[in-house]
């Protein structure tokens, strides 16, 4: 039984989506990981629930357009424009927070980058409106009073890597503008007809989380392979060590 002590944060229930697609994607693609999973009975009911689930979480229901047009409709070229823009924002946005959060502000690192890992289409949508996010909670979080002065130390520093709040801006319509589409996911850190902590939103991302939670300890338990880990976002890449220094040259 799930208790008040080991219920999720509601940090992990913001961050089930971003790994849910990642998650989905990789087991739709990569026929030896489905296999693998498949003998532990994951079957396409599992993977059609997890769609679902994901849908609910972020808000997506295709039954509002017109039966079978929103999953095939063309999306509208200003939006594609913004999903690839978005997509090729993801990566270099991730690497410049973790170079400069994670040596000088570690604490604010963790908060803003735990979960989101570069992804394309949708999952850059998302992984983006995560980041702009936890940025926001940065600044205006009353839960993070005690850490506003070093939060906003962070917040001047991705200012300075060329992120500040016009650039932010720019970002957060970018994010709006792909997510006003039936044809894209939008993400569960924002949207304009469900607060954020509304009672049935949350009950969505705890059902993703739990979906996600069942399958990513199985493919834990048996899958070796940290590579395939690795796509599945269950692991990360390991850090590149420095160069060893050169030995003197003898006197």
């Amino acid at each position: 039984m799930t208790t008040a002590d080991t219920a999720p944060s509601r940090q992990v229930l913001d961050e089930a989506p971003t790994r849910a697609v990642r998650l989905l994607k990789t087991l739709g693609t990569h026929l030896q990981l489905r296999a693998t999973l498949a003998a532990r009975g994951y079957s396409d009911d599992d993977h059609r629930e997890g769609w679902r689930l994901l849908h609910d979480a972020a808000g997506f229901n295709p039954q509002t357009a017109a039966p079978g047009a929103a999953l095939v409709a063309p999306l509208d070229e200003s939006v594609r424009a913004a999903i690839v823009e978005l997509d090729a924002t993801d990566e270099p946005l991730l690497r410049i927070l973790r170079a400069s959060l994670g040596r000088r502000f570690p604490e604010q690192a963790a908060f803003v980058l735990d979960g989101v890992e570069a992804a394309q289409g949708a999952g850059a949508v998302i992984g983006v409106a995560t980041i702009l996010g936890r940025l926001d909670a940065l600044a205006n979080d009353p839960a993070r009073k005690k850490t506003r002065a070093d939060d906003r130390k962070a917040l001047d520093l991705v200012a300075q890597r060329g992120y500040g709040p016009e650039r932010l801006k720019e970002l957060r319509a970018l994010v709006k503008k792909a997510q006003s589409s039936p044809d894209t996911l939008p993400t569960t850190t924002t949207t304009a007809t469900a607060p954020a902590d509304d009672p049935a939103r949350v009950a969505a991302l705890g059902a993703l989380h739990a979906w996600w939670k069942e399958w990513s300890e199985i493919a834990r338990a048996v899958i070796r392979r940290r590579d395939h880990l690795i796509l599945l976002g269950l692991a990360r890449r390991a850090a590149r060590k420095a160069a060893a220094a050169p030995a003197p040259a003898p006197v």
